[in-house]
């Protein structure tokens, strides 16, 4: 273990005992759940416009049908209770919201999958606000706790959001809960993970590095995460918030009965800073049948003519600068094109050399890819990738890929052969000559065929395989729904129909 990551004994002593007083508060306040401050959801209404005020007592009038229904029949069961955290969700007035990320997506996708053999919850960051989103067949009910969000890098506690958070753990029976991020939580999520069954998954390396991408202020990548080198990116932590952060992260992961990593390079990177209770790795599912796809599509490239596309961003932590350099460097048989987007003004004109096509809907990347007839597509990140859905969109396209040798996507490249990786380097004819190696060397329709045999786990088999770790120590208990209903009662509600 690095230096820079041992935590002082001070620390872990205020930590322990932080944890001491928080049972000793609960140990003495068993009836605070029937206490709690309830939502002044008329300052709400006031504020708001008059389809908020519909929806409002819309709810409340469905409410009082259910509860009259749930007393009579007394509908109890014993499926099991999840809660996830994730920390953003779709917006109140669509279900399609874009203002989405991959991490909220995943969590959309297993509740999907689970809606109708589990009760499901999640707990989630809206307007500033922590919400409470209950999954009901075929709408969800967002409860706002009426707790601010006061930490942003996982760096601080808030007794606020711990008691409150407890409180709905205690009082819709969780069984299980699922972390899946820690950005704008508090370090009590870490007090919540080793009280109760916790699942964590990984995305990305936002556990390690307080910026998410673990690059140092050169834009290299970072190999050592500690304060020192924290410090010169993210001058707003302290040391002793740095050490709180840590400490708590150390804490969920190890805590946590399983934590599930999209791939190998990412556990092997934790390992340096993190011991692990127990790891699995499973690749994201994707969706295959929902993508668009040419009907008989046989590409042959032609050497006068290359098409060669970047998907997704190219901004200067998804390789920018040697994006420009290599397309700035490379012959006029070589034609670029963008299927996505950047801030840099350099990507706005098309030119003889390149064609930005603008931002594109997921499930029409491999028809776009296609009909433009692309030979070769480039993953020029500069960052340690930890899965990158684009490149199982590309490879469904059945086109290969270019990538630097790091991070999951030059693991998945080598490992499956969906095309071929080079040494991270800043020199562009590094990269030329080897785009037009692969043209002349013979290979290129080799990797083609080979792409068509790898197996796309799909999303549906990737939430199969979660529900086992979901199941596996799981003790069934009959649950009281209409004693739920009475408790979320006192919550502002709102429907996302």
């Amino acid at each position: 273990m690095n230096s820079c990551n041992n935590i002082n004994n001070e620390y872990k002593k205020r930590y322990i005992d932080l944890q001491k007083k928080y049972k000793q508060m609960e140990r003495k306040n068993m009836d605070l759940f029937a206490n709690l401050n309830t939502i002044n959801y008329y300052n709400y209404i006031k504020h708001g416009n008059i389809f908020n005020k519909f929806k409002f007592f819309n709810d409340r009038i469905d409410f009082i049908f259910k509860e009259k229904i749930a007393k009579i029949s007394k509908k109890n069961d014993k499926m099991i209770s999840i809660l996830f955290f994730v920390h953003t969700w779709r917006e109140f007035t669509s279900k399609k919201s874009t203002a989405i990320g991959g991490t909220t997506n995943y969590v959309i996708d297993l509740v999907n999958h689970y809606k109708h053999k589990a009760h499901l919850y999640i707990i989630t960051v809206i307007n500033g606000r922590y919400m409470l989103v209950d999954i009901r067949d075929k709408k969800e009910i967002v409860y706002d706790l009426g707790v601010n969000v006061k930490v942003k890098n996982f760096e601080q506690y808030d007794e606020d959001f711990y008691w409150r958070v407890k409180s709905v753990i205690n009082e819709l029976q969780i069984d299980l809960i699922h972390i899946n991020h820690v950005i704008d939580f508090p370090a009590d999520l870490a007090l919540i993970a080793s009280e109760y069954r916790t699942i964590t998954s990984i995305h990305d390396y936002t556990f390690l590095c307080p910026k998410f991408f673990m690059l140092d202020t050169n834009n290299k990548i970072c190999s050592t995460p500690c304060y020192n080198n924290c410090s010169k990116c993210l001058d707003v932590i302290s040391e002793e918030e740095y050490n709180l952060r840590n400490q708590s992260i150390k804490s969920i992961l190890f805590d946590s009965e399983k934590v599930i990593f999209p791939n190998i390079t990412v556990v092997d990177k934790f390992k340096l800073f993190y011991e692990i209770k127990k790891d699995v790795v499973i690749e994201h599912g994707i969706l295959t049948s929902k993508f668009n796809l040419l009907e008989n599509y046989n590409h042959k490239y032609n050497l006068d003519k290359i098409n060669i596309a970047f998907v997704g961003s190219v901004d200067e932590h998804k390789g920018g600068k040697i994006v420009k350099d290599v397309i700035n460097n490379s012959p006029n048989n070589i034609k670029y094109h963008l299927f996505g987007f950047s801030n840099d003004k350099f990507f706005e004109n098309n030119t003889s050399k390149f064609t930005n096509h603008g931002k594109y809907s997921k499930f029409d990347l491999p028809y776009l890819l296609q009909k433009n007839n692309i030979d070769l597509v480039l993953f020029l990140n500069q960052v340690e990738e930890s899965f990158s859905y684009a490149l199982s969109e590309v490879a469904l396209s059945g086109i290969p890929s270019l990538a630097f040798d790091i991070g999951a996507i030059g693991n998945r490249i080598k490992n499956n052969k969906l095309g071929w990786v080079i040494p991270i380097t800043d020199n562009p004819s590094k990269i030329v000559d080897k785009i037009i190696d692969i043209f002349t060397e013979g290979d290129y329709y080799d990797v083609k065929e080979g792409i068509k045999k790898y197996h796309f786990l799909t999303n549906d088999e990737y939430a199969d395989i979660i529900f086992k770790y979901y199941i596996s120590e799981y003790i069934p208990r009959t649950k009281d729904i209409y004693h739920h209903y009475r408790f979320l009662r006192q919550f502002w509600v709102y429907t996302i129909f």
